[in-house]
């Protein structure tokens, strides 16, 4: 009975100590308590802990000027056939609130290099309870990080905001080529190279109307020239008839852009010329493979 008794002592003790040190730090958190479905697109808030990967994380709200863990982009009702914590649930998620952290921070490139997006959507059970709503967040909480990352077209001059939400439909729908492997979803691979090319002709139509625009007579035409070869082999890939072949094109569409060339253009629209560590990392990887050879395309460096 006495080691019982010991044994049973030890794991309240045991219990209190986890219990002290999450209260701990709720009392450390600077801003003040707001439920997470209160928070607003613009809105700047600190976690416990600096933990924004939890399920729901208990949010304080602050001005944006102070020290900050993550910065709302959108507050919005979620749609999906399937409800929550479904594959293509989770898909759609991230999906609209990258979109969202798009419109919100247009310079993709001005974003520091630590900041991240994360959502918060409904759990089955606050679902069924009428729970709907989506919410994206930019969080900094690698870094300390004071200030608003807020960059949207009202901030920005039209050309500018034009310009951005081009390029950052070529690159959503770059970084989003189906799950599966080519040789297991060859039709999807093919459809995807279309929504490529489109994108691409979006931005090429774009700067056609830009390109006498003073500051851009000399980037304009060197992106626009990149861009007719890059949808040539993707409308070749689209083409193909083996996974193979759709490899060799995707290689050829993804070499035929340079990085440099979109940083002369982004610095003549006035952008940042920051190249993203994420997008200096995929060019090396495309331009040379260990055996100095190219590599192949992956969902990562794409």
């Amino acid at each position: 009975m006495t080691g019982a008794l010991v044994l049973a002592a030890e794991r309240v003790l045991a219990a209190v100590d986890d219990r002290v040190a999450p209260l701990s730090e709720y009392a450390d958190v600077e801003g003040d308590l707001t439920d997470l479905s209160d928070l607003r697109p613009g809105d700047c808030f600190n976690v416990p802990g600096g933990d924004l990967i939890d399920e729901r994380p208990v949010t304080y709200r602050i001005d944006c000027a102070q020290v900050h863990h993550g910065e709302v982009t959108a507050s919005k009702v979620l749609e999906t056939v399937d409800g929550p914590e479904s594959a293509d649930s989770d898909r759609d998620s991230e999906d609209a609130c990258w979109k969202a952290q798009d419109e919100y921070a247009m310079d993709t490139w001005a974003l520091p290099e630590y900041a991240e997006m994360f959502y918060y959507a409904p759990s089955r059970q606050s679902w069924h309870q009428g729970d709907r709503v989506l919410l994206c967040v930019i969080g900094t909480t690698d870094e300390e990080w004071r200030g608003s990352l807020r960059r949207d077209a009202g901030m920005l001059k039209p050309e500018q905001s034009a310009f951005l939400r081009a390029v950052n439909a070529v690159e959503f729908v770059m970084s989003r080529p189906p799950e599966d492997d080519v040789e297991d979803a060859l039709p999807e691979y093919q459809a995807w190279a279309r929504a490529v090319s489109a994108a691409l002709g979006t931005e090429a139509k774009l700067l056609q109307g830009d390109v006498a625009r003073a500051g851009l007579e000399k980037a304009a035409p060197a992106q626009l020239k990149e861009i007719e070869a890059a949808r040539a082999e993707w409308q070749r890939a689209a083409q193909a008839k083996t996974a193979q072949e759709f490899d060799r094109q995707w290689d050829r569409a993804l070499a035929a852009m340079s990085v440099e060339t979109e940083k002369e253009l982004r610095g003549a629209y006035g952008l940042s010329t920051v190249i993203p560590q994420w997008l200096q990392d995929g060019q090396d990887d495309l331009e040379e493979g260990d055996d100095g050879s190219l590599d192949g395309p992956s969902a990562e460096s794409v």
